[in-house]
């Protein structure tokens, strides 16, 4: 779905061998790149790739 959609952006968590809702795992990469979208609209200019805190 991913590459389907132009516009969208993967943020992908290394590591961690679960896949889970936003929030249930707390990650502060992976929290900076959703909430910076939810408050100011603004994309990661590329897929991020985080590393578990």
């Amino acid at each position: 779905m991913h590459h389907d959609l132009s516009a969208s952006r993967m943020v992908t968590l290394q590591d961690v061998p679960i896949h889970w809702i936003f929030g249930r795992y707390q990650n502060s990469c992976t929290y900076a790149a959703v909430n910076t979208y939810f408050r100011d609209g603004t994309l990661p200019a590329a897929d991020v790739t985080c590393q578990a805190d």
